[in-house]
């Protein structure tokens, strides 16, 4: 543990929408011990609006626009943060070796990657790939240098997302929601960053639900629309697309004032979970990829996942599309816990 408190820390998270969203709860760990700590959170550009809705968050700096400039451009930059520490999340060589170079006095990174036995002056044993902890959980690990560092259950670090409320909305986007429907939002794509539910399910899906009774819209970025728009999108004429349709800073508060939300294990999964709106994520069993290690973090919070699967099929699978494992997730399943939604059901975080 340093002599005194720190006074500020850079949390270098370049990593993706869902990654950051579970690296919150850290910042706000940080600022129960030290309350004074300012926290600048080292980003990359698309995920800004991620950043400003962490309210433990104190400054964004865009890493983007950093790894542009020289080394020596980017060490100045670190110097003027005179920062007490920073904190490597996610993997990147070099804004390790510029922080050292830069004289952060206290660099804190993972003792799995040799690059930070050159650059960190503290190594934490964390190994993410074997682990059975939670995102969030391991996250925690780097706080040990600090001596702050205790185990806390899902449950506990739920209060610790810390996402901003009532983000607002512009009027075209806020007359879509209906308030005498359940507004379900279905999210099919991950951009390859997990595994995905069969096309043909969400269709059977989305077809099953009356229209009477649910406000349906689908989700994505502008290139998942040329992708799904013959698997779902014409084949749900009922359901709004909205894929390519939002800005991000949209998108967070069209999920924030809908009532649930659907996606396998991809960034609009947890960012619907830490806006507190009913959240169910589709997962394989496969470790290092399962809701164990992903599930969506919230009060509302929840997840299927076929078990049984592992090792008749997950073993070899390495694609995000066709994966087998996702396939057994039954629509009846996942029709069974929407219903239960709209009759407004209490859900229990899952821990």
């Amino acid at each position: 543990m340093s002599a005194a408190p720190p006074t500020k820390i850079i949390i270098n998270q370049t990593d993706n929408i869902g990654d950051l969203v579970l690296t919150s709860p850290l910042a706000s760990v940080i600022k129960a011990s030290f309350p004074n700590c300012k926290i600048v959170m080292l980003a990359r550009r698309y995920t800004k609006p991620v950043v400003e809705c962490c309210e433990a968050v104190d400054e964004y700096l865009d890493w983007e626009a950093l790894d542009d400039l020289t080394d020596n451009e980017i060490v100045a930059v670190f110097k003027a943060q005179n920062a007490s520490a920073i904190l490597h999340i996610a993997k990147n060589r070099r804004i390790a070796k510029l922080a050292k170079k830069a004289g952060i006095p206290i660099r804190v990174g993972s003792n799995q990657r040799l690059y930070h036995w050159k650059y960190c002056s503290k190594l934490v044993p964390l190994a993410r790939r074997n682990s059975w902890l939670h995102e969030a959980q391991l996250n925690l690990k780097l706080l040990k240098p600090f001596g702050i560092y205790r185990s806390m259950s899902l449950k506990e670090l739920i209060p610790h997302l810390r996402f901003k409320q009532n983000l607002p909305l512009p009027e075209h986007i806020q007359k879509l929601l209906d308030p005498n429907k359940f507004n379900l939002i279905i999210h099919p794509g991950s951009h390859g960053h997990g595994r995905e539910w069969p096309e043909d399910h969400f269709v059977a899906l989305i077809n099953q639900l009356p229209s009477d009774q649910f406000n349906i819209f689908i989700t994505g970025a502008p290139k998942e629309e040329e992708r799904f728009k013959k698997s779902i999108l014409d084949r749900c004429p009922h359901a709004q697309n909205l894929m390519g349709k939002m800005s991000l800073e949209e998108l967070i508060g069209f999920i924030q004032q809908s009532n649930g939300l659907i996606a396998s294990g991809t960034g609009p999964l947890h960012l619907a979970a830490a806006l507190g709106i009913k959240t169910l994520g589709l997962f394989p069993p496969r470790k290092g990829i399962n809701p164990r290690r992903w599930s969506p973090l919230g009060t509302q919070g929840e997840f299927l996942v076929h078990k049984r699967a592992f090792l008749q099929s997950c073993l070899g699978c390495r694609d995000s599309i066709g994966c087998a494992c996702m396939a057994k997730i039954s629509v009846a399943q996942v029709l069974a816990v929407i219903e239960r939604w709209s009759k407004t059901e209490p859900v229990s975080a899952v821990a």
